[in-house]
């Protein structure tokens, strides 16, 4: 949307030429000169105030607890002001703000017994006028939907630039005075600015909203709510992080904090799933109160069985990218999720569950949420118990294995191995009962530090002895004189803090193992290659991934691997020869049939013959993968085969560095890849029809996360130096050396750090 602001010169200029055309050419003499208009007042220095703002952050509202009048008996009042940032970056005076609205809450005890102990009052909600309240230089304004209503009315003080008055000029009280508001209660009061344009006067993207304001009006002091259980930082994990804010939640076109959504999704709305309809009469289909809600849509496809509504064609498409009982991934501002139990919040997941019939609750049928504490208060029904919070982590050190002697026969290839093992198993609980995957992956260090996976050694086929035991490979002669690696893919069962015999209900955690590499050459291992995934100049880190994912077992857990680290990850996603191919070659996405209903399509069949960590981590989080269907990450595609927008993955696409380590570059000063990869080794999987032969690795990193799979795109990857998969290199020597560096290394004009931000991003 593009905004102008309009002066009057095109009217005067009309009027001019207007009067010309009249003239007959002869209209006597001038006049006698007119007196000397009486001088105007000084208008503002350039640069001393701005009306535009390039960015929501730009702007800040200063507003004191102190200068909000909002309660009963007495005038509606407010007072702030407004600054922003001119071409110095200097903070000065904002002017000519014209239209804003404000939302006031209120933090309020729970009086009744179903419930959170504590809920928000929309005041705006509780006066039956709406959720906030407008406020124009004329009092009045137009809502969303065209209807012109009361507004309060918004002064600029001509004498003070940026200083603004608000105040009700209509009968009868604000709509944001409540009767029922008590002035010692914790009041929170947020700003929405309106018509707000750029230099160039276009209308910003985001919203601009002011950072929520929490206070006592009784008092005028600044106070802190004991209700948010659950931050902004917590949704950023996932949803990632613009200045400060949640940067991706499509919703409302993004609120941007959770204590703004909690303004509108709150007790005031709080509906059975099957009671909320839009205005239609269609069924919505979930509660709108916002921790039902934001449990409910989190929980997504795990319950799209049960889900009604537009809940189960929206909802159920959500994957949720870490363990759902891990309830600390969101739950991160103190314990209160823990000891505020009631039924809305818990249903929301535990959607099978029925408190009216007692179905799937032991029969037992809750009289109201008072008495939940007396089962779940405490103990093992205590959620904090019952969904082993914390013992994903906790548990890992529940078995720990260190390497503690490697060597090689030279004549035969014999390798023997080491394994010092310590464990913590419940009473009368056997180890090898308890381990789930006892594979451990070795193979060689290549001399340019990539892992060549040999095999995988399994550590209950070794000699045990006191927890140590000893395992022997034969014939691994490729190994002899090489520098080797030993890294883990073990799983085990726990109970969130010891070693369990595997069944059904047991945690499954990576047990602890640090990597181990050891020179074959020299009897105590010294000397051996750096493995490159163990470099400085490595741009990923398992803290990244953890952010969203929260432990990287729980990503291929449903496979019984027990890997959480990287160094395990390159040992199968290599990109060299040794174990190469992939299991999801082509790409699909989700179409429609002739009724309508969502199908599976094979858009790109054969398009990816490459495990490499790059390929498979940008394809899946970009869609580019073999989907099963519509849920987790994937992209729609249309009958004509045009893939559409990404869905499931919930940051910004091309956010690079939401996975990559800030600070650490792609590019090296010569415009190769800082990482050292040149080359990928290819093969369609590992079990048979092989397409050997080796590609570039850059190219095949864009294409895998853009949709760059067409004709021209593939032109301009041979045009720069690519070796695609039509033609292959016969080996990594052979791959030319690609050119993309010297327009899209980092700080060029066309650099990544340029096009995945600002406007495009």
């Amino acid at each position: 949307m593009k905004l102008t602001r309009k002066t009057p010169l095109a009217l005067m200029l009309a009027s001019a030429m207007l009067v010309t055309g009249c003239s007959d050419g002869d209209d006597g003499k001038d006049g006698a000169p007119g007196e000397p208009g009486v001088p105007g007042e000084p208008g503002l220095l350039a640069g001393s105030f701005v009306d535009t703002a390039n960015a929501p952050t730009d702007l800040i509202f200063t507003i004191a607890p102190e200068a909000v009048v909002i309660e009963p008996g007495k005038p509606f009042s407010v007072n702030f002001t407004v600054t922003g940032k001119n071409t110095k970056g200097d903070d000065v005076p904002f002017v000519g703000l014209d239209k804003i609205a404000l939302y006031l809450t209120e933090q309020v005890a729970n009086e009744g017994k179903n419930g959170a102990p504590y809920q928000w009052i929309n005041h705006g909600t509780a006066t039956e006028f709406g959720s906030s309240l407008y406020c124009t230089p004329t009092g009045t304004a137009t809502d969303r939907r065209g209807n012109e209503v009361q507004a309060c009315t918004l002064m600029e003080d001509a004498a003070n630039p940026g200083s603004y008055s608000l105040s009700w000029e209509h009968d009868g009280d604000a709509p944001l005075i409540w009767a029922g508001a008590d002035v010692n209660n914790l009041h929170r009061l947020m700003i929405r600015s309106y018509n707000i344009v750029d230099s160039e006067g276009a209308g910003l993207e985001d919203k601009v909203l002011t950072p929520p304001m929490d206070y006592i009006p009784a008092t005028g002091e600044l106070a802190e709510s004991v209700k948010d259980i659950v931050s902004s930082n917590a949704c950023i994990r996932c949803h990632g992080e613009k200045e400060g804010r949640i940067e991706n939640i499509h919703a409302h076109h993004n609120y941007q904090r959770v204590e703004n959504c909690v303004a509108c999704h709150n007790v005031q709305i709080n509906l059975p799933d099957s009671e909320n309809s839009d205005p239609d009469g269609d069924l919505k289909g979930f509660n709108p109160n916002f921790a039902p809600m934001v449990h409910r849509l989190h929980r997504g496809h795990a319950i799209e069985e049960h889900l009604l509504g537009d809940a189960k064609a929206e909802f159920g498409e959500i994957g949720f990218p870490a363990d759902i009982t891990e309830c600390s991934v969101c739950h991160d501002n103190g314990g209160g999720w823990a000891t505020n139990i009631y039924a809305d919040a818990c249903q929301a997941c535990h959607i099978e569950v029925n408190f009216e019939t007692g179905e799937n609750h032991a029969g037992i049928v809750p009289q109201d949420d008072s008495v939940c504490a007396g089962c779940h208060g405490a103990g093992a029904l205590n959620p904090m118990v019952a969904h082993n919070v914390g013992g994903r982590t906790a548990s890992e050190s529940a078995f720990e294995i260190a390497v503690s002697s490697v060597s090689i026969d030279a004549a035969t290839g014999d390798l023997t191995v080491v394994f010092d093992t310590t464990a913590r198993a419940a009473d009368g609980v056997a180890v090898a009962d308890a381990i789930l995957n006892d594979d451990i992956l070795y193979g060689v260090i290549e001399a340019d530090g990539i892992f060549n996976q040999s095999g995988t050694i399994n550590l209950l086929d070794g000699t045990e002895a006191d927890g140590s035991y000893t395992v022997v490979v034969p014939g691994r002669t490729e190994l002899v004189g090489q520098s080797a690696y030993f890294v883990p893919d073990f799983a085990i069962c726990t109970d969130g803090e010891d070693l369990v015999a595997c069944g059904e209900e047991e945690m499954k955690v990576s047990a602890t193992m640090a990597p181990a590499y050891w020179n074959l050459a020299n009897a105590d291992g010294s000397d051996y290659v750096m493995p490159r995934i163990e470099g400085d100049n490595v741009s990923i880190e398992e803290e990244t991934c953890n952010n969203c994912h929260d432990n990287l077992t729980w990503v291929k857990l449903g496979h019984n691997h027990g890997a959480n680290k990287f160094t395990t990850c390159v040992s199968c996603h290599s990109p060299k020869a040794g174990f190469t191919g992939s299991f999801h070659s082509q790409v699909s996405a989700i179409g429609t049939d002739a009724d309508g209903n969502d199908v599976v399509v094979d858009v790109k069949p054969g398009q990816f013959y490459n495990r490499d960590l790059m390929t498979v981590a940008h394809r899946y989080h970009s869609g580019e993968w073999h989907v099963s269907g519509p849920h987790g990450v994937f992209r729609r595609v249309d009958d004509q085969g045009v893939m559409g927008e990404l869905n499931g993955y919930p940051d910004i696409q091309s956010d690079c560095q939401a996975c990559h380590s800030e600070g650490v570059s792609l590019f090296t000063a010569n415009g190769t890849l800082a990482s050292g990869k040149d080359a990928i080794a290819l093969s369609l999987d590992p079990f048979g029809n092989p397409v050997s032969g080796y590609i570039s690795p850059v190219s095949e990193s864009c294409r895998s996360c853009h949709v760059h799979n067409n004709d021209a795109a593939k032109a301009h990857f041979v045009a720069n130096g690519a070796t695609l998969t039509d033609a292959p290199a016969g080996s990594a020597a052979e791959v030319s050396i690609e050119s993309c560096g010297v327009c899209h290394a980092e700080g060029k004009t066309y650099g990544i750090d340029t096009v995945h931000s600002g406007p495009a991003h």
